[in-house]
């Protein structure tokens, strides 16, 4: 099980730690209520380096890219990014990459655990290109900065404007003396930087951060966060048994630039309408969150299952995602979740990524009546 770089950081600020990708990740640090709330209406500091880093060099870098992934890359100039999948030749997700042009070499940010994979299918596909591959996880850690407030700090610091910073674009700053690589990511779907700092300056930059107001938040409130802005994540909505166009993925799949691997298969399911099922939202009351797999039944026939599911503390609802068969996934159809052998909740669908409406119904007044969430959770 690997570490992060600044385990002993994390020790100090009495983080609770849990596995995850192979990695022992800060779930929180003791108040959790705090951290959604940091994440949602302040900034808040995440340890993102269990996330997969990738350099690729070469003159037909960004070429080989382009010909193994949905998007179309070939227009990126210094600076610049997107969003694009790795598909097998049947067109299912090997992972999702953000791609980020720097001035001299591809950034490839992959998800927890898959960085050797996409590394591999790289090079698989490098015969007599000039391209190389090299893992940077190890040299580099890397810091979120996420929330309404994050474009401000990150201004202040860098006497930059972030505010003009498109979504997977980058820039490189200095923080005294430090180069540091800032790509707008948005993980949880509002306002968010990575900064990309070589390891042993990783701590300097994190402490610097926190001075200026940023709170430390673990996996458990991001994960909320995530749920409750409809984002896919790897090991749940992502995966080889799904394909970009069940997943909602339609921006990142160009249907103009050309041939990749798995083009044929993704560009015949669009034209035909041939996608089986759907990923939606979905709500219940209560704060019992299925279990990752809990069927969903409608009309007493299964017609899909839960990815992800958590109490949602903005909404006093739980909210999830699931993977429902088309003639189901619809907006307001009722169904019903299987929470155990005999038991079926009603629940509710809903189109993605409008699960941050649910989180936006409600805001509480005082810490007080959110902390009250929570314990009753």
């Amino acid at each position: 099980m690997r570490k992060m770089p600044l385990r002993q950081v994390h020790e100090g600020l009495g983080a609770t730690f849990s596995p995850s990708a192979g990695w022992e990740l800060p779930i929180h640090y003791g108040d959790m209520v705090r951290e959604y709330w940091a994440a949602r209406h302040n900034v808040a500091l995440i340890d993102r380096s269990h996330l997969g880093r990738l350099e690729l060099r070469g003159a037909d870098a960004k070429d080989l890219l382009e010909r193994l992934s949905t998007n179309k890359l070939a227009d990126l100039a210094a600076g610049q990014g997107r969003w694009s999948i790795l598909t097998t030749p049947k067109g299912r997700i090997i992972d999702r990459l953000l791609v980020a042009q720097a001035p001299d070499y591809l950034l490839v940010i992959t998800s927890p655990g898959t960085s050797e994979t996409v590394a591999s299918w790289i090079e698989r596909y490098t015969i007599s290109e000039d391209a190389s591959t090299v893992d940077v996880g190890d040299r580099f850690g890397m810091l979120g900065v996420v929330g309404p407030e994050s474009t401000r700090l990150l201004s202040s610091l860098a006497e930059a404007d972030f505010h003009s910073l498109p979504t997977c674009n980058s820039t490189v700053i200095d923080l005294k003396g430090v180069e540091i690589l800032v790509v707008r990511s948005d993980p949880v779907g509002t306002e968010g930087y990575d900064l990309i700092v070589e390891n042993d300056k990783v701590e300097g930059a994190w402490t610097i951060l926190r001075t200026l107001g940023a709170m430390p938040v673990g996996q458990l409130a991001l994960e909320v966060l995530r749920i409750e802005a409809g984002i896919p994540r790897y090991g749940h909505e992502l995966g080889e048994q799904y394909n970009p166009l069940e997943a909602g993925l339609l921006d990142d799949v160009s249907f103009t630039k050309g041939c990749y691997v798995g083009q044929e298969v993704v560009a015949r399911l669009n034209t035909y309408m041939k996608v089986k099922q759907f990923l939606m939202g979905i709500k219940l009351t209560g704060q019992e969150a299925p279990p990752r797999g809990s069927p969903i039944f409608a009309g007493g026939q299964q017609v899909g299952h839960i990815t992800s599911a958590a109490w949602s503390f903005g909404s006093a609802l739980t909210l999830g995602m699931a993977y429902v068969a088309r003639d189901h996934a619809r907006p307001d159809e009722g169904v019903a979740v299987e929470l155990g052998s005999s038991k079926r909740v009603p629940a509710e669908l809903f189109n993605l990524p409008s699960a941050r409406h649910y989180a936006d119904t409600m805001r509480p007044s005082n810490w007080e009546e959110l902390a009250k969430l929570l314990e009753d959770e």
